[in-house]
């Protein structure tokens, strides 16, 4: 237990660090509940201490890379048209900075 505490604190970290994280590790290590139990703990912290901006909303965008093309991961240029196309992560990224909750 007191291991996969340390993993989440490091996880926190990683995200107070870094404005975009991965998690990788084997089939079973945790990382599913780790992460989703750290977005717990602080849409928890968020909702008994609303009035502190110490605590911010959790939002957590799952992409899975090997289900999309890197056209569809990125985004990409069509030379016909000369008419740049988005790909999910800059629509992701789009959202969550318009987002001011």
């Amino acid at each position: 237990v007191n291991e996969f505490v340390l993993k989440i604190i490091q996880i926190f970290d990683c995200k107070v660090a870094r404005h975009g994280n991965m998690i990788v590790g084997k089939t079973g290590a945790g990382k599913s509940v780790a992460w989703k139990t750290l977005t717990r703990a602080m849409k928890k912290l968020k909702e008994t201490h609303p009035g502190n901006e110490n605590y911010q909303r959790v939002h957590v965008y799952t992409i899975n890379p090997l289900a999309l093309s890197n056209d569809e991961m990125y985004g990409c240029f069509d030379q016909a048209t000369h008419e740049w196309t988005d790909g999910i992560l800059a629509r992701i990224m789009r959202n969550a900075c318009r987002d001011e909750s």
